[in-house]
C-alpha cells in the first residue's frame, strides 16, 4: 500500500521531533513538509486502503 517509503519515514520523523516540543521554526518546517508532500500520501493511502477493503 505503500508507494513512498522515504516520504512516509520523513512523516514519522517529523511526527517525533514535534511530539513534545515548543520550537516554532521546526514547527513551521513541519508544516511545509506536510502541505507540500505528507498530504498527498496521505490521500494515496486512503484512495488505496479504500480499494483494498472495497475488494476483500
Amino acid at each position: 500500500m505503500i508507494q513512498d517509503g522515504n516520504g512516509w519515514t520523513e512523516i514519522q520523523r517529523d511526527r517525533n521531533l514535534t511530539s513534545h516540543t515548543d520550537d516554532e521554526h521546526l514547527a513551521d518546517e513541519v508544516y511545509a513538509f506536510i502541505a507540500s508532500r505528507a498530504l498527498d500520501l496521505l490521500r494515496a493511502l486512503a484512495e488505496e486502503a479504500g480499494q483494498w477493503r472495497a475488494t476483500n
